[in-house]
């Protein structure tokens, strides 16, 4: 080593003054190296939560623009209707269609959280296919949503008249 080295080393520790500084200094370097590691890391951690946060407030927003469209959708269909505007409203799409009902009674009604749906069981006299289709269309295109769930037919070879045993649901939404 360098001999003005050290005694520049030996004129420092002389004056422990100096030296009390330099030690002072080293650990407050070395604290806030310290500190600053902690403070970066728990800045990147409140960085993640904010991140979360955010993304769970987009998937808030996403949820409530989803409830205001099928909210919207709901209001837009038509109104439930009771059993007896049911009945009547078939009675209607029937003499519409030339169609003679012979029979007409509930059949099997459940219920859902969002929705509940009725059957209806029907036997009708037709007398031509044509009016049968056309009675069929009425039903399945009106804005009650209700579908010819299934079908038979049997000609009546005494009248030339088509009898058609119906099984229609209705679904009401809630």
């Amino acid at each position: 080593m360098d001999p003005n080295v050290n005694k520049d080393i030996q004129k420092i520790i002389a004056k422990k003054s100096i030296l009390l500084v330099i030690v002072v200094l080293g650990i407050a370097l070395i604290s806030g190296v310290s500190l600053f590691g902690k403070f970066s890391s728990q800045m990147a951690n409140y960085q993640n939560l904010i991140k979360q946060k955010l993304e769970k407030i987009d998937v808030i927003a996403s949820y409530e623009a989803s409830k205001e469209k099928v909210d919207k959708f709901k209001s837009s269909l038509a109104k439930p209707l009771t059993q007896d505007s049911l009945f009547n409203k078939l009675a209607d799409f029937a003499n519409q269609n030339n169609i003679s009902i012979i029979n007409l009674s509930p059949g099997q009604q459940t219920d859902h959280e969002d929705y509940g749906s009725t059957s209806f069981l029907m036997t009708i006299k037709a007398a031509n296919f044509k009016d049968l289709v056309s009675f069929f269309y009425s039903i399945e295109s009106s804005p009650y949503a209700m579908k010819v769930q299934s079908w038979s037919t049997k000609l009546d070879n005494s009248t030339d008249f088509i009898n058609c045993d119906i099984d229609i649901v209705a679904v009401q939404i809630k």
